[in-house]
C-alpha cells in the first residue's frame, strides 16, 4: 500500500504532466541516469520533508495536520542568447500554476508555494538548476499514519 506521501507525490506528478505548456519539460518522478546537455531543458519532482504542521496537536481528536514539503528541481541551459533562469521561467511558472492553490478531494487540503532557490554552473556551459519548494497542507488519522483523515 503506497504512503500519503507517495500517493501526494504521484498526484503532483500527474497534475504536472497534464495539460504540459510547450516548451516545459515532462516531469519524472526519478531520475536513474546522468543527464546528457543535450537533455536540458529537465525536471524531477522528490518528496523533502513530511512534518506535523505546527499547532495541530490536538489531546483526543482523530486526526492531525501534516504536510509534505516537495521539491520541483529545474535543470536548464544557456542558449547564448538567454540566460538558463530565463529560460526555467516558464516552466517554474508552470510548477505554481499547476499545483499551488489547489484541493484534491480526499488528499490535500491546499498547496503553498514556499520558494525558489538558483544554483549556477558557468564553466563550459551557463547551466541553472532551479528548484521549487511547495507545502502540501494534509491530515492523516493519529493512529494509523497511512490513512488520510
Amino acid at each position: 500500500m503506497a504512503t500519503i506521501r507517495e500517493l501526494i507525490v504521484q498526484k503532483a506528478l500527474l497534475k504536472l504532466n497534464t495539460g504540459t505548456p510547450g516548451g516545459v519539460p515532462q516531469t519524472e518522478r526519478a531520475r536513474t541516469f546522468a543527464l546528457e546537455t543535450s537533455q536540458l531543458m529537465s525536471s524531477i519532482i522528490y518528496p523533502v520533508r513530511n512534518p506535523v504542521a505546527e499547532g495541530s496537536r490536538p489531546l483526543r481528536s482523530p486526526a492531525i495536520q501534516t504536510e509534505v514539503h516537495l521539491s520541483i528541481e529545474l535543470r536548464g541551459k544557456g542558449d547564448g542568447v538567454n540566460s538558463p533562469d530565463a529560460l526555467l521561467d516558464p516552466a517554474i511558472n508552470w510548477v505554481v500554476k499547476a499545483l499551488c492553490g489547489t484541493f484534491e478531494a480526499g488528499l490535500w487540503t491546499d498547496v503553498e508555494y514556499d520558494d525558489t532557490t538558483f544554483e549556477w554552473d558557468q564553466l563550459d556551459y551557463a547551466f541553472c538548476l532551479a528548484t521549487v519548494k511547495l507545502r502540501v497542507l494534509t491530515q492523516m488519522k493519529t493512529n494509523d499514519p497511512s490513512a488520510i483523515a
